[in-house]
């Protein structure tokens, strides 16, 4: 069960002021766009991910991290 699925693209500006900072082309960034994706379970989390990263669709998406975060509060989270 997805909950809610979100996405976000970083302004050029924002995309060249940082690689300016950080010394590299715009096209070197690793972190243009991004998804969120709420699932009801913990369960859900691994089918989420593998139907991202098949090989048919994801020929442009790369994940960069991905570890689990389980805070005190109930916070959990895969990023």
């Amino acid at each position: 069960n997805l909950f809610s699925v979100s996405s976000r693209i970083k302004r050029y500006d924002k995309a060249v002021a940082k690689a300016s900072q950080i010394g590299i082309p715009v096209s070197e960034l690793d972190d243009l766009a991004g998804l969120r994706i709420v699932v009801g379970t913990l369960v859900e989390i691994p089918i989420v991910t593998r139907f991202l990263t098949r090989q048919e669709i994801s020929k442009d998406l790369k994940i960069i991290k991905n570890h689990q975060i389980d805070r005190k509060s109930g916070y959990r989270a895969t990023h």
